[in-house]
């Protein structure tokens, strides 16, 4: 066969693959989720048994995040013992190593393939969602497996702040908190981007509220059901709502808020969506308790009398912190006592595949061209 030949059905085959769906892959801190661009939901969920970020400071500023995130990722994975030994996950996924520490990983997916998807890797571009800070050497061995070793025609990668506003729908503002297994991520976002300087991370994950929940159970102290009740409930209260510890979900809500744009944060506090592995367990309790826990931070101090430039005298109410200790969030009462804040539920999704969702309408949309690292582009 002639390469002049090779090379136009190579091309026919590509055009053949952008007018079908793309495939997703996202890579999250507890599971693989793989299915098709356009429907619901993913069709094969691997679970995954290590964060690739858990070695990171979650108190570090997002410019020394940048920094860290090059440093090695000392996490050790084990595979689940009920995979096939036809499918076997690698073991070091998530470990910090450069490409040719990730050689066990292309065999894999080709399994899936073969196996799982029932279809030829050069038949469908992909679309690879990866948690927003990764081991630098995973992106890059991606690469190379999907592109040279599966001859995928087109790959682009993105992460889950870009993709659960296409899940959310119509608003085109608001806080998107994501507790996933290790740790919690805030963010703002905005005509569907994320406002980057608002990122918050902190660890609490649902692992960390099992292992206090755990402790409870395990405490001889008393036997009396409602004491322990109420110490599980006080460490609810601890892991989500203590402001003075700065690794709560609280104080990270509230330094989220504070970073973003104050024109913003009356339209930012209406749409609060809970998303994550992490939520579904708890979500009754947030949605009784996170808005009533956020107002009784806050006080109303005092009503100004001042007059406007019309000689009208027009009365200003002044809030404020109630606890002076956290004075640093005394300039947030405003917007958050004017303004109606409010929980919303993008559609019918599980919080926990509201990424997965957001990639798959990203997927099926007409993206630009420029968006895609094509595999005649990178030969």
């Amino acid at each position: 066969m002639s390469s002049k030949y090779k090379r136009s059905y190579s091309s026919n085959i590509d055009i053949a693959s952008r007018q079908a769906n793309a495939l997703v892959f996202e890579f999250g801190t507890a599971y693989l989720r793989i299915g098709i661009a356009g429907e619901c939901k993913p069709r094969r969920i691997f679970p995954l048994s290590s964060s690739p970020v858990a070695s990171l400071s979650p108190t570090l500023p997002l410019s020394e995040r940048a920094s860290a995130e090059t440093k090695p990722v000392p996490v050790s994975t084990t595979a689940e013992d009920y995979w096939s030994s036809s499918c076997n996950f690698p073991q070091d996924l998530f470990l910090f190593k450069s490409s040719p520490g990730y050689e066990d990983l292309g065999p894999w997916l080709r399994n899936v393939y073969t196996y799982h998807l029932l279809l030829k890797p050069r038949s469908r571009r992909v679309l690879v969602l990866l948690p927003i800070y990764h081991p630098p050497g995973l992106k890059s061995a991606l690469e190379a497996i999907f592109l040279k070793q599966l001859q995928v025609p087109s790959l682009l990668f993105t992460h889950q702040f870009e993709t659960i506003p296409y899940a959310i729908g119509e608003t085109n503002a608001g806080i998107i908190v994501d507790i996933g297994k290790d740790e919690g991520r805030i963010v703002c976002f905005f005509n569907g981007n994320m406002c980057e300087d608002t990122l918050q991370i902190v660890p609490i994950g649902y692992q960390v509220l099992l292992k206090g929940i755990k402790a409870c159970d395990s405490d001889k102290i008393s036997s009396n059901d409602a004491i322990q009740h109420g110490a599980k409930q006080q460490v609810m209260e601890d892991f989500f709502f203590d402001l003075d510890n700065p690794n709560s979900l609280m104080y990270a809500f509230l330094s989220c808020l504070l970073e973003c744009p104050m024109d913003l944060r009356k339209l930012v506090v209406q749409h609060i969506v809970f998303v994550g592995g992490g939520v579904e367990g708890v979500s009754h309790y947030l949605e009784h308790e996170f808005l009533k826990a956020i107002q009784a931070l806050f006080v109303q101090r005092k009503k100004v009398q001042c007059t406007t430039s019309q000689n009208n005298v027009k009365e200003t109410t002044i809030y404020g912190i109630t606890n002076e200790k956290h004075k640093q969030f005394d300039k947030l009462a405003t917007a958050i006592m004017t303004a109606p804040l409010g929980i919303m539920y993008p559609l019918q999704f599980r919080p926990l595949s509201m990424a997965w969702i957001g990639a798959s309408i990203m997927g099926s949309i007409q993206l630009s061209d420029d968006k895609w690292i094509h595999r005649f582009d990178s030969e």
